[in-house]
């Protein structure tokens, strides 16, 4: 098995970490009686990063701890990762203006501090934030910006993140040939050093170009890796991935006239959402299955779908004000 030593983006006295542990083990170093407070801050940003697009309560609470102790012993660069992570919460849950307020002052602090790694990773935050605000633009020149930067320094992992970035913005722009070739280099380092959870997002963008391209089987087989991953990864999936691989698949099966399996992935699909909290997907998932037993004039199915689609729909409303609430009030 390959597996490749990456330095954590903080300081240049760290201790070494691969992608290929599992965030339990990373988890398990902070019992670690020998870590020091300057690793402990370093470790607690890396496992916040790690959990952004995963659980946006861990990130935020990892987040918090490090900038509370990088506070306490001056760490401006602790702090400004700290601060980066927090943007990145924020941002993943639409509360934009904090996500650009806490990116301004990491970046603030990279520049006084005249860190060229710490700026790159910067780009990151405000490419992920434009995409957010859909600013195709502005997103694609930031994530270019960090893709150019990362792949000066030769940081394997961050040129696979950056890669991996641009290639769906371009993706996004429809500018498939040059999504696949980052998507590709991201591929090949992702899987060299283990880091699933980015490697399942790209073979998303994979599957979602082929099924732009009408190469159903092609991008089939690219959303099916995702599922196998995800399963691996379990609660540590990468969840935007999962239930869009989902999605898609349901619709290749849609037009390959495959109706129970169009159907699987769709009550699969809801149920994904119903168990993270991905509201925004399930209007459409809803509209397909009403639509679908319409077509079959299953009036019980019809009921139940229209049913369950006002009832939870509610309850994951309310939830997500109160998560959106509980992140704010939990400000340092």
């Amino acid at each position: 098995m390959i597996r490749s030593l990456v330095t954590f983006l903080l300081l240049p006295t760290v201790f070494f970490l691969t992608y290929g542990q599992a965030v339990q083990e990373l988890e398990h170093k902070l019992l670690d009686k020998d870590l020091t407070v300057e690793n402990k801050i370093e470790l607690l940003n890396l496992l916040s990063r790690e959990y952004v697009f995963i659980n946006s309560a861990i990130a935020l609470d990892y987040a918090n701890k490090a900038l509370k102790l990088s506070v306490q012993t001056n760490n401006k660069i602790g702090i400004a990762y700290a601060y980066r992570n927090i943007s990145g919460v924020y941002t993943n849950n639409e509360i934009y203006y904090l996500g650009m307020e806490y990116s301004q002052r990491s970046q603030t602090i990279f520049e006084e501090s005249g860190d060229s790694l710490g700026i790159a990773n910067s780009y990151i935050t405000l490419g992920f934030i434009y995409r957010r605000l859909q600013k195709t633009e502005l997103e694609i020149a930031k994530y270019k910006k960090a893709f150019e930067a990362f792949s000066a320094l030769n940081i394997p992992e961050r040129i696979a993140v950056s890669a991996h970035n641009l290639g769906e913005s371009y993706m996004i722009n429809n500018e498939f040939e040059q999504s696949k070739a980052l998507t590709q280099i991201a591929i090949q380092i992702t899987d060299s050093i283990k880091n699933f959870s980015v490697l399942s997002a790209c073979y998303k963008v994979m599957g979602i170009i082929n099924f732009k391209q009408q190469q159903y089987d092609t991008a089939e087989m690219y959303f099916l890796k995702v599922l196998e991953l995800s399963a691996s990864l379990g609660k540590n999936s990468q969840k935007t991935a999962t239930i869009e691989s989902l999605v898609y698949l349901a619709d290749i099966y849609d037009i390959k006239g495959k109706d129970k399996m169009k159907i699987g992935k769709l009550e699969e699909a809801a149920e994904f959402c119903l168990k993270y909290s991905l509201s925004s997907y399930l209007p459409n998932i809803y509209l397909n299955l009403i639509q679908h037993y319409t077509s079959e004039n299953n009036t019980r199915a019809i009921q139940k779908f229209v049913v369950e689609y006002r009832t939870i729909s509610k309850i994951i409303n309310q939830k997500e004000l109160k998560d959106k609430s509980d992140l704010v009030n939990s400000l340092v």
